[in-house]
């Protein structure tokens, strides 16, 4: 997940993780000036990754633990 937001030119400026039962909810502040769309996108992606939404511009993932 950190990966694929440093790659898409991103920075996580904050990062909060809570565990809930076998998923993890991951709320992420982030720096950068690409459109948020294409990271939403490439998150998506994650075989891990259950879900993302948006709260104001910042993405929130929510990932099963392995």
């Amino acid at each position: 997940l950190c990966q694929v937001v440093r790659i898409r030119g991103f920075r996580i400026a904050s990062m909060a993780v809570d565990s809930l039962d076998e998923h993890l909810d991951i709320h992420l502040t982030l720096e950068g000036t690409r459109p948020i769309a294409m990271l939403q996108a490439q998150l998506e992606k994650l075989h891990t990754v259950v879900g993302v939404g948006l709260v104001g511009k910042v993405p929130l993932a929510r990932s099963q633990s392995a």
